[in-house]
């Protein structure tokens, strides 16, 4: 499944059979009309709770001594204004809810691979405790449960916690194995909670302070327990796609969803977790859209968005690299 770089770095090849994107009905649950309504619902009762006064209600505190604050409040109003449309699949999140089985593929069997377990599983993930970070409205965290995994969602919106929240309780499956908290990454780091896996997907871009949140991803994870991060990369290409395409020309999303200068390049990436924690790049992908054909799948090509899982470095291991071509030199 995957091929070795002269780098040293284990690159995900491309898959040989593309499965054409689903169709919306099979995005979301079947429940999925009723809980729009509830999520619609739970995020405006939030929100106006929290406009109700003039003074407006701060994001939560950080308390930790791991450094400044990871909180962007900027960009933290900017997803809290979306709250009510999470599980809209023709809304603003429908290019997250079209990646996400994508995502899901990666993690999935990077953490199989990682700690040993059979990802052909129906359940591969059952038995592990998974933190999300920046979970949002829990596209993300019901994935994984659906899988197995008891989840941890945080975010500093409270307003993307209650749809988060509401459209779980429509399946009582994915309400028992799906939590959700309000806090701070160093704030929970700080508290010593530990988890089997930590995943910080489509949030790094938006955060404050990375040095503090990538030690504090650090911090959360146990012993053997891999780091997972999937955001956008920093290059011409993806500014093209995910800046002039996405929100101006298409308007998929909101115009300033992005921040081109915030994105980082694998290497920036595989530098900043080397330099704050004693993790190291294991795997990466690149999650590659097809606009011809409307699929998005795992391929060697990170010039837009990518994947990577990172673990913890052994004595011996050499350090991982961003691959310097692509698909990586036949062995």
């Amino acid at each position: 499944m995957f091929g070795r770089c002269s780098t040293s770095l284990r690159v995900w090849r491309s898959w040989t059979s593309m499965s054409p994107w689903p169709a919306l009905d099979q995005l979301v649950d079947p429940v999925s009309n009723e809980a729009i309504r509830l999520v619609s619902h739970a995020a405006a009762s939030t929100s106006f709770q929290s406009t109700a006064s003039s003074t407006p209600r701060p994001q939560p505190a950080s308390n930790s001594a791991h450094g400044p604050s990871t909180v962007n409040a900027r960009e933290a109003a900017k997803f809290r204004e979306l709250a009510g449309k999470w599980w809209d699949p023709l809304g603003p999140f429908k290019p997250l809810h079209h990646l996400n089985p994508t995502r899901v593929e990666f993690m999935v069997q990077s953490i199989c691979d990682h700690l040993g377990l059979d990802a052909s599983l129906p359940a591969p993930l059952r038995g592990l405790d998974i933190l999300d970070v920046g979970c949002g409205g829990g596209i993300l965290a019901e994935s994984l449960a659906k899988r197995g995994a008891a989840v941890l969602g945080i975010d500093v919106n409270e307003e993307g916690l209650a749809a988060a929240r509401a459209h779980a309780q429509a399946d009582p499956r994915l309400a028992s194995l799906c939590s959700y908290r309000a806090t701070t990454l160093e704030d929970l780091a700080a508290a010593g909670n530990k988890f089997d896996v930590v995943i910080a997907s489509e949030v790094i871009e938006h955060v404050r302070s990375l040095p503090t949140f990538v030690s504090s991803l650090a911090e959360c994870a146990r012993l053997q327990a891999p780091v997972l991060v999937t955001t956008l990369n920093r290059t011409p290409a993806s500014y093209m796609a995910a800046i002039v395409g996405a929100e101006y020309v298409l308007r998929w999303v909101p115009k300033g969803t992005h921040h081109w200068s915030k994105f980082l390049t694998p290497t920036e990436l595989t530098q900043l977790f080397r330099a704050h924690t004693p993790f190291h790049l294991w795997q990466l992908a690149g999650m590659e859209f097809n606009p011809v054909t409307g699929t998005w799948s795992l391929g060697t090509n990170t010039s837009i968005n990518y994947a990577a899982c990172f673990t913890r470095a052994a004595a011996n291991a050499p350090l991982a690299e961003e691959p310097a071509e692509y698909p990586p030199p036949e062995q």
